[in-house]
């Protein structure tokens, strides 16, 4: 799921020729997970057991009371809600942390190096447990249950994380850095790449893990969401005046928006005044599919 917020419209550019081209448009897109889930380690004594919790309202990272990590997959497909071809400004992860024992501590997200699965299995209650994977769900040991292995138990991911915060107690969490912005570029340009990111906690002690919701969550305001803002790629085509792809009534409405309020944006003929004339010429172009 995807919704775009406008931020800036730029005026549209007479080229020599005299044709109308419409210049780049910074906007948002809030992008909802597409999946998630947590992989759950154990003690070698106690064998890698495969856990998993694809389905759960909650996402798990750091250690629990017994010193076993918890690690949290969630991936964002950035390719179906931004323009190809456009430029990433900032990319933040937002979180809403909804309990744990622990104060203040660091929690950092990495970007994965390889595909994922996130199956059917659920846990309950608190959660904290997992549950038995089920085919396809990703484990410790395993990136697929009953399939491929990571070459690392625990997630094959970057050495650097791309951004790391302080966590605390309940509250929405925020993880922005250059790290982020060049991860969603890269996922961008080469969608095959994009295998999200991994949240690591604190590992060094028992009793540090930090539980957020989930994509699954039945709260949906606190479920985790990528905001992107980003300069779409330069159109030639005055109609298509929001620069989505498409023209359509969401171009109507948006060139209103701007004239109605006298923004420099709406003077699409470039004469300085923002009248009757802009309307023809938007129309003219729009009508024609362009």
């Amino acid at each position: 799921m995807k919704t775009f917020r406008p931020v800036v419209l730029l005026a549209g550019l007479a080229t020599s020729s005299g044709v109308f081209a419409v210049s780049a448009v910074a906007d948002v897109a809030h992008i909802d997970a597409s999946k998630d889930t947590t992989i759950y380690q154990f003690h070698p004594e106690f064998g890698e057991e495969p856990i998993s919790n694809s389905q759960g309202s909650y996402i798990f990272a750091g250690n629990n009371a017994s010193g076993n990590a918890r690690r949290a997959l969630l991936s964002f497909d950035v390719a179906a809600a931004i323009p190809e071809g456009s430029t990433i400004n900032s990319a933040t992860l937002r979180l809403y942390m909804t309990r744990s024992l622990a104060e203040d501590l660091s929690v950092g997200i990495y970007r994965l190096r390889a595909s994922w699965g996130e199956g059917q299995s659920q846990a309950f209650g608190n959660e904290g447990g997992g549950a038995m994977a089920l085919v396809g769900d990703a484990t410790w040991s395993n990136r697929f249950h009953l399939g491929a292995p990571w070459l690392s138990k625990g997630g094959d991911f970057v050495a650097g994380p791309s951004a790391t915060q302080v966590v605390g107690f309940e509250d929405f969490y925020s993880f922005a850095a250059a790290g982020t912005v060049a991860d969603v570029q890269s996922w961008l340009d080469v969608p095959g790449g994009n295998f999200g990111w991994i949240i690591i906690g604190d590992e060094s002690t028992g009793g540090t893990a930090k539980r957020f919701a989930s994509r699954s969550n039945p709260t949906a305001e606190i479920r985790p969401v990528l905001i992107v803002d980003f300069t779409a790629p330069a159109s030639g085509c005055i109609g298509d005046y929001n620069a989505d792809g498409g023209v359509d009534g969401s171009d109507v409405s948006a060139f209103f928006a701007d004239w109605e309020s006298g923004s420099s944006a709406a003077d699409v003929n470039q004469d300085g005044g923002i009248d009757g004339s802009d309307v023809d010429v938007f129309f003219e172009h729009w009508e024609a599919g362009c």
